[in-house]
This record gives structure tokens, sequence and C-alpha cells, in this order.
């Protein structure tokens, strides 16, 4: 079963199919057919079945559905005073780091994405723990000085998230595009609180998926 998420960018359709782990666009004919389902970005709606089995999406057993974007950061735990996190919660915090990489290496995309969905749904919430996000992740906040996260925010987002959930605090993990160039990005907020960005970074990317 194919898995696609998509937004709109400026005047252009960008795609994220999750079973293939890829992103893409529509040629100009094939993105004014699918305008015409009359299934847009910013439509809350289901849009059902109607794109499946059509154009580029032929064969396909679910029609791809238009991202709802999450609620705008608003502030980024990066720019509040830093916690002293102590060296176990730092080289738990590593462990899990370079334990998220290497699940994203062994595991298809797809599978990961399931598999923190299926945590999330049975996460027990903790208020307590989500009234000190800066404490419960300082270790993160540490291990970001002892290992790069350039080139990695996928593998860093997740281990971060899975935390979170693990801990009973909402996470919400969001994939974001932007085009001229292409990038693709992404992060992890707490209702409108950046955990592990920096509002200037995620504010140039469009969400196209959201967990």
């Amino acid at each position: 079963m194919h898995r696609v998420s998509y937004c709109e960018v400026g005047d252009r359709l960008v795609f994220m199919d999750v079973s293939a782990d890829r992103y893409f666009c529509l040629n100009s004919e094939a993105e004014g057919e699918f305008r015409k389902l009359g299934i847009t970005a910013k439509d809350e709606e289901d849009p059902g079945g109607q794109a499946a089995g059509t154009g580029p999406f032929a064969g396909w057993s679910e029609a791809p559905r238009p991202c709802i974007a999450p609620a705008a950061a608003r502030q980024s735990l990066l720019d509040r005073p830093r916690q002293a996190s102590g060296w176990a919660k730092t080289w738990l915090a590593v462990g899990r780091l370079q334990s998220a990489r290497l699940r994203l290496r062994l595991q298809t995309f797809a599978d990961a994405l399931a598999s923190f969905e299926k945590a999330k749904r049975r996460s027990v919430p903790d208020c307590a723990a989500a009234g000190d996000l800066a404490g419960e992740l300082a270790g993160f906040l540490a291990a970001m000085r002892l290992l790069t996260t350039r080139d990695f925010c996928l593998s860093h987002s997740y281990a971060v998230a899975r935390f979170m959930i693990e801990r009973g605090i909402d996470a919400t993990l969001i994939f974001g595009v932007r085009l001229g160039p292409f990038a693709a990005h992404c992060w992890v907020q707490h209702g409108d609180c950046l955990l592990n960005d920096r509002l200037d970074t995620v504010r140039i990317f469009t969400p196209i998926l959201v967990l």
C-alpha cells in the first residue's frame, strides 16, 4: 500500500511517498489534472479515493492526502537557558541517537514511521514530565555538542520524538520541504515549541507530513 502526503509550496505541489522514501513533483499537465479533482493542500476533508488509480497514481490503493499543518512554532527550547544534564543523561541520549541512526539504516523508512505512530498511540500522558521540557531533554541538548546533527535531522528528530512519547510527553514529528532549490528537513515540536531546532531554520520549510 502506498502512503503519500503532499503540500503546496508556492504554486507547486510537492509529494512525499513514504513507502518509497522519496519526494517528487508532477509535470504541469499531471498537476493540472490532479488539481481538477478538487483536492488541495489546504483542504482538511478526507480526499477519499478520488486520485487513487488515476494518472501517475494508477494502481495505488490509497489516494495522496494533503498535509494538515501543525501549530506554527513560536518558540524554541534551544533558546532557553540550558540545564546541566550530567554524564548519565548525556550518554543515554548519545546511545539513543546512535540507535536511531542504526534503526533507520536497517529498517525501511515506512516501517520506522509506523513503529513511531504505534508507540505514540500507546503513550500514557505524564503532565509532570511535560512541565519540564528543558530538564527532560537536557541529555539530548548536551549530546548535540558531542555528535554532529548536520545531515542527521531525521535520526535526531526520530530519537527525540521517541524519547518524548516514551516519557508521556506529546511530541509531533514534522517533515518539511522547500523549493528553489529543493531541500527536505525534519524536526520535533511540543505544541508551538520546537524541541531540537531553531525558528529561523524551520520557518523556510512547508510541512508535508505530520506524525
